[in-house]
């Protein structure tokens, strides 16, 4: 809640080079009686959807990441959003003169009304190659390997999770800059140390 609170405060704002797109997760009702309107049975811990593909059971989380910098984790409904629900997310998350990249879901160009920034799609062939969605990939299986951790998150409490993971992930990525910053500096000249050169610097 404090985190969901603190970015409602002081929200991310997406500048430079941003990668847009989303991923889903099950839906849960951890610690509640499934409603009639769940429209499935009770789910064993690491059971799957009854049907194949996106449906109903699967929760849309929509995410954007800066290159190098700010997240944005923001779950609001099923299935594939819309261009309205995409402007409803990102509205105030997006600074001037952004190069969004995305995976050519056509709602997400809506975008480009926001803020005076551009939307471009990686996978058109004049893209291929030059541009990719790595960075917003990683932050996906993170995503998803958190909820393997805790078996599930109620699906009510998604966006305060979503809160706690965007900012996890950034602050993960600085952690490792420090420490690689810290171990070039245990020797001028050589750069590959023992684990007593690392314990004594």
């Amino acid at each position: 809640m404090a985190f969901e609170d603190w970015l409602e405060r002081e929200p991310a704002i997406l500048s430079g080079v941003a990668e847009l797109d989303e991923t889903f997760v099950l839906d849960c009702y951890k610690g509640a009686a499934i409603p009639k309107s769940a429209r499935h049975k009770a789910r064993r811990h690491g059971a799957r959807a009854a049907k194949r593909g996106i449906s109903q059971e699967y929760m849309a989380i929509c995410t954007g990441i800066q290159r190098g910098g700010k997240a944005v984790a923001i779950s609001v409904n099923r299935a594939k959003p819309s261009a309205r629900k995409l402007k409803e997310i990102f509205r105030g998350h997006i600074g001037k003169d952004c190069l969004i990249l995305t995976d050519g879901l056509r709602s997400s160009n809506a975008l480009e009304t926001l803020e005076e920034c551009t939307v471009m799609d990686v996978n058109h062939e004049g893209c291929r190659g030059m541009f990719h969605l790595n960075t917003v990939n990683s932050l996906h299986s993170y995503i998803k390997g958190m909820y393997r951790q805790y078996r599930g998150v109620a699906t009510k409490y998604t966006n305060r999770y979503n809160a706690l993971f965007s900012i996890a992930f950034q602050s993960a990525k600085k952690l490792k800059e420090i420490l690689f910053t810290a171990l070039c500096k245990v020797g001028k000249d050589c750069y590959w140390h023992s684990v007593r050169d690392i314990c004594t610097y």
